[in-house]
């Protein structure tokens, strides 16, 4: 069975973190950490990893697991709230994540209900 995905983008990053000089990922590092304790109690996904623009201007992660809403549902919460990707977008695809016909759902984080 193929995976669906949540894939999550954010910008910014380098504007409230990087100082001249200094590419603090730190606070990056913070996130996925609890990210993935999270998932790995809830037992929904997976986190396959993360990418940033050197400038820290914007970013990506990537997550994988049976079924998006229920992975999507298990890390809402920190993702609505964590300075790094609150505003940002989650695409939940619910299908293979390599099929551009697979259907997808866009929410925005950190949004009020």
């Amino acid at each position: 069975m193929i995976d669906q995905a949540v894939i999550v983008q954010f910008t910014g990053y380098g504007e409230q973190f990087f100082k001249p000089g200094n590419r603090d990922l730190e606070p990056l590092a913070r996130l996925q950490l609890e990210i993935e304790g999270t998932l790995a109690v809830e037992g929904t996904g997976v986190l396959d990893g993360h990418e940033i623009a050197i400038d820290g201007s914007e970013g990506t992660f990537y997550f994988y697991g049976p079924d998006a809403r229920a992975l999507f549902e298990s890390i809402e919460e920190i993702l609505d709230t964590s300075p790094i990707t609150r505003g940002g977008t989650a695409t939940l695809v619910f299908g293979d994540p390599a099929d551009d016909d697979a259907p997808a759902e866009m929410v925005r984080l950190g949004l009020p209900a």
